[in-house]
């Protein structure tokens, strides 16, 4: 698998449990390039804390074409 893939689903990670959250929304390395400087409040259902959310921290997971979903972590 791509460890920097081009183009796939946008994730968050919650800061307090690490778990990680697909949002279903697929964008570019172009697109994050251009909010890596956006910050956003977000309520994770994991910790049920709100945490501050930067986009530069965020990460593009492959899409698997086939199946039109996240490709396998492993």
């Amino acid at each position: 698998m791509n460890e920097n893939p081009l183009s796939g689903t946008f994730m968050l990670v919650c800061m307090q449990t690490g778990a990680e959250i697909n949002t279903r929304t697929r964008c570019t390395q172009d697109d994050l390039q251009g909010l890596k400087s956006a910050k956003l409040f977000l309520h994770f259902c994991f910790c049920h804390q709100t945490h501050l959310f930067k986009f530069s921290d965020a990460r593009l997971k492959a899409i698997d074409i086939e199946n039109r979903s996240p490709a396998p972590t492993d």
